[in-house]
């Protein structure tokens, strides 16, 4: 397979030269087929993020041959095979997690596979402590580093043995691609329009879809975005900066990456959503200012915004779960004990060893408490009946803990701690939680780990430095803290990309949940919540933009 998908798109590129785009287009999808089905052989979708990494050039050739054609002649049929193209090419590994997350998880063997899990946990735990314990000599730490990584990997693989697989999940995944009748059909209910970028090396693309239509729209390539946006992305996550010299930034990029000014589907819109791509991944589009009169505003301040890594993946967790089978309405778990000292006056607590930081040299890092974070769940769980809530602090929001509990009985999980982010080695990502000092539980709830946890949750809520951000993935987007949730079971997450103000955002959350509770969508929530805080003097868009919404936006009461 290998050898045929490298064979025809060497051909598609000689017949591309001879302006036989016809041909061209005919061998460059041979290559993609070859290509797909290569993928579809890894079984762990951890595995498969990044197997197509350099390998997206026949996807690229073959979008820009159709823009091509689209632009001589307008054709309908012409925007659908571009649209199944940029689907293709986008997210497969996330969404086949979140099919498997639909599977029941296998009976058989699964206490043996259970109890290796545990062993290998305990192993984890040993061998970063040794790490951090600074090893007699080179040779001996390379050597349990190395042992580390392949224990990662098994427990990784063993999660993946305890889903039920389909004999055929190339099939499976093929079916799964929403064509455009359906997701137009989706927008009709959600009076939506769906913004999808596709960001190439010589061009990139937006397909606006709309219920009634599509249009394609041609944009800078994606070296001239990325240029575009540097300076924007300092500027919103840097709340020393006056948020008045934002203004004209914000409203440039929103003519660049939104040309949609005379668009009457996109003006008539009651919510936006929007598959990114790329660095798009970074920047939240609600703080991108769009006209207004002789000015301009946010685009939050017009219309709710949500993302997804791919339109057929939101049409999937849309549909996903098993509603009505909540038990409880939260589980809310904050104010974690970092330090039995702390009196959680918000100033700086003796570091804990972490081997997340003891990979890259550290033995210890400052883990400042959070005085703000007990005080956010508990006033979000006062907005629940007592019945209905369950609420863990101080040493009872560990690691441990979490793990003992049944999740699938939560409709929705709010975490309010520290993140910590290791885009070297995206399964070291985590929840910093309390420790329980057993001997498989650090603290440190990776992103290993919660590919393990299974969950039914409407909606996991992040609020957590920098959960949305990770290394970013060509096709499949950031490896971030959200993604292996939606593999537990989740349909919907609110992020985080950048550190957080965790006074401010006791108040901003305060005011999505009261809005929620009201029956309001998630994403509507959302938009009341930012608008508030435009009203107020947490105003930058530091304190409001960085939550993002991601997955199915919908009331919860569906």
């Amino acid at each position: 397979e290998n050898i045929l998908m490298e064979c025809c798109y060497g051909l598609g590129q000689c017949y591309e030269m001879k302006q036989d785009d016809s041909s061209a287009l005919s061998f460059f999808r041979k290559s993609i087929e070859a290509l797909e089905r290569l993928r579809g052989r890894i079984p762990a979708e951890p595995f498969s993020i990044g197997f197509a990494r350099n390998k997206f050039d026949a996807y690229e050739r073959a979008i820009h041959i159709l823009a091509a054609r689209h632009a001589r002649k307008a054709s309908g049929d012409v925007l659908s095979e571009l649209f199944d193209l940029v689907e293709r090419a986008k997210a497969r590994a996330f969404l086949e997690n979140a099919q498997e997350a639909l599977a029941d998880v296998a009976a058989t063997d699964r206490s043996v596979l259970e109890e290796r899990q545990h062993a290998i946990s305990r192993n984890i735990k040993e061998l970063c402590s040794r790490i951090a314990g600074h090893p007699a000599s080179r040779e001996e730490e390379v050597a349990l580093v190395n042992e580390l990584e392949m224990e990662e990997d098994e427990y990784v693989r063993l999660i993946s043995e305890m889903k039920v697989q389909e004999d055929n999940q190339e099939d499976r995944w093929r079916k799964s691609i929403s064509g455009i009748a359906d997701i137009q059909g989706m927008l009709l209910s959600e009076a939506a329009v769906l913004l999808e970028y596709y960001l190439g090396e010589q061009s990139s693309y937006l397909l606006r879809i709309s219920p009634q239509d599509i249009r394609l729209y041609r944009l800078p390539a994606r070296g001239e975005v990325e240029a575009s946006l540097r300076a924007y992305l300092r500027f919103i996550s840097d709340r020393s900066l006056d948020s008045r010299a934002g203004i004209v930034p914000a409203e440039r990029i929103g003519r660049e990456l939104m040309p949609l000014e005379r668009d009457e589907s996109f003006n008539r819109a009651k919510s936006v959503l929007v598959v990114p791509d790329g660095v798009l991944y970074h920047l939240p589009f609600e703080a991108l200012r769009i006209p207004d009169g002789p000015g301009s505003k946010y685009l939050i301040e017009n219309v709710p915004v949500s993302y997804c890594p791919s339109a057929s993946s939101l049409m999937l967790l849309k549909s996903a779960g098993k509603p009505g089978k909540w038990k409880k309405a939260l589980l809310a778990i904050g104010g974690p004990a970092y330090d039995p000292n702390d009196d959680y006056g918000g100033r700086a607590v003796p570091g804990r060893q972490l081997g997340i930081k003891a990979m890259r040299g550290k033995s210890e890092m400052q883990v400042p408490s959070l005085p703000f974070s007990k005080k956010e769940v508990l006033d979000i769980a006062k907005q629940f009946p007592a019945q209905m809530s369950d609420v863990l602090t101080g040493d009872s929001a560990s690691e441990t803990r979490l793990k003992t509990m049944a999740l699938m009985d939560y409709r929705i999980i709010h975490f309010a701690c520290h993140g910590s982010l290791d885009e070297r080695f995206p399964s070291r990502s985590a929840l910093i939680l309390s420790s329980a000092n057993t001997s498989e539980d650090d603290g440190l709830l990776q992103t290993r780990e919660i590919y393990g946890l299974a969950m039914n949750a409407g909606m996991v809520v992040l609020s957590a430095c920098q959960t949305a951000k990770g290394h970013l993935e060509k096709s499949e987007g950031p490896m971030a803290l959200t993604r292996p949730f939606f593999f537990a079971g989740a349909r919907s997450i609110i992020a985080s990309l950048w550190p957080i103000s965790d006074k401010a955002t006791v108040f901003f959350m305060h005011e999505f949940y009261r809005n929620l509770i009201l029956g309001r969508s998630k994403s509507e929530s959302l938009r009341y919540a930012k608008i508030k805080m435009l009203d107020s003097s947490w105003d930058h868009p530091y304190y409001w933009a960085s939550f993002m919404l991601q997955g199915d936006p919908s009331p919860l009461t569906r």
